[in-house]
């Protein structure tokens, strides 16, 4: 089409519905009425793509601006390239690797479902997740920017660094993995509530803000900065080979570290009272 898709109907497709508008950088905009599709392969060029889906959808973005998919089901990604994508779904996951140039905002939190993205290697600049008890888990080609995440585990696997512009509030465990390129993991922009930390970051370093009490399971790091508002604990080991400074003395925190035996260079503590 040299030129925008509407919708005045419902489309029910069993198969494939194939609609492309990117010779004219067309809008795409099946939200006036809820569909029935299977797959819904589009390419908008860098049009703006709405879409409305009654239960599950298979959604495959070739090319797009802004992309916004509500679905009442599963929603599965295929391989895609767009601005940004805004997706809320029963639960969300990717069979292909998607490129997007600013920010992944999914939500499942009325189902409570998982937000996988990390069956394939994406790039994208931030990620915004509200999975309610579900839990979230990303795989990134290079840095990557947490915006406000809720789940009860998150797992992010990056060639980069992490930082947050957002609050986590992660009732579970919170790993991450920047080893492949040494990457610092920045938690300190917003005080977070973390339930457990596990970091591998190789060489690179480890700064997190906590609101509470912060149980620390392996981190391997240059050097590790905590700054807790509770009591910090260990279930796993810590292998830093700088400095770790862990401070609670907002909260008059105890530093409990001896449940494992860690490999630290040095230790710099302010535990209050």
């Amino acid at each position: 089409v040299a030129g925008d898709v509407t919708d005045t109907g419902t489309l029910t497709v069993s198969g494939t519905t194939d609609i492309d508008t990117a010779a004219s950088n067309g809008n795409i905009t099946l939200n006036t009425n809820e569909h029935s599709l299977n797959t819904l392969q589009v390419d908008a060029g860098t049009g703006t793509v709405l879409v409305d889906e009654a239960d599950a959808l298979t959604l495959q973005v070739d090319g797009a601006g802004d992309v916004t998919v509500d679905a009442g089901g599963a929603l599965t990604l295929n391989a895609g390239s767009m601005s940004n994508l805004t997706a809320d779904a029963a639960s969300i996951t990717d069979a292909g690797a998607l490129t997007v140039s600013g920010e992944i905002t999914a939500d499942t939190s009325a189902d409570n479902g998982n937000i996988d993205l990390s069956n394939n290697v994406h790039t994208v600049a931030t990620v915004t997740a509200n999975a309610g008890t579900g839990t979230v888990n990303i795989q990134e080609a290079d840095g990557l920017n947490l915006g406000d995440t809720t789940a009860s585990s998150l797992t992010v696997t990056t060639s980069g660094a992490v930082a947050d512009s957002g609050t986590l509030t992660i009732s579970g465990n919170t790993t991450i993995d920047t080893s492949a390129a040494n990457g610092n993991v920045d938690l300190d922009t917003n005080t977070h509530s973390l339930n457990t930390l596990i970091v591998n970051a190789g060489t690179g370093t480890v700064d997190v803000d906590e609101a509470d009490g912060l149980n620390l399971g392996n981190i391997t790091a240059a050097s590790l900065t905590a700054s807790v508002a509770g009591d910090v604990t260990d279930t796993g080991t810590l292998t830093v080979s700088g400095t770790t400074d862990i401070d609670t003395a907002a909260s008059n925190g105890n530093i409990t570290l001896n449940t494992n035996e860690h490999s630290l260079n040095t230790l710099q503590v302010d535990a209050g009272t």
